[in-house]
């Protein structure tokens, strides 16, 4: 499980992370720039940083478990080692989605891509029709 778990982690669906986006929020001067004032600024850029952390730690965690449990289902149907990874992987990407800038509608990219992104995940969920349109 562990190997699988690295390779998991170096093929990039593990900690591919939704929080990769909510870091570059904290990087940004997009937000920075509406409130005036370099120590706002900082503060508002620390705040964003850690609220990421927190996030991106409870995501890594649902893909590690969706991911293991996938694979040991696999596992104890009588697939392969390989095969196994690979349902887990399909697991993954089919639950947690992916969420690179290529896979966004194109209102959802760019600098304005700030503030939309807790809506890449309801729109996954739509598209892919695990959730009702509202």
């Amino acid at each position: 499980l562990d190997a699988a778990l690295k390779r998991g982690v170096s093929e990039g669906f593990i900690d591919e992370s939704f929080a990769t986006e909510l870091a570059g929020v904290s990087e940004s001067s997009a937000l920075q720039r509406l409130i005036p004032g370099f120590t706002t600024a900082k503060v508002l850029a620390n705040v964003n940083y850690y609220g990421s952390v927190l996030f991106k730690h409870a995501e890594k965690f649902n893909r590690e478990v969706v991911f293991t449990a996938a694979r040991e289902l696999g596992l104890h149907n009588g697939m392969s080692e390989e095969d196994a990874f690979q349902a887990g992987k399909k697991a993954v990407q089919t639950t947690m989605f992916e969420y690179a800038k290529w896979n966004r509608p194109a209102f959802m990219r760019g600098r304005k891509s700030v503030f939309f992104l807790f809506w890449n995940y309801m729109q996954h969920e739509v598209a892919t029709g695990l959730a009702p349109i509202p």
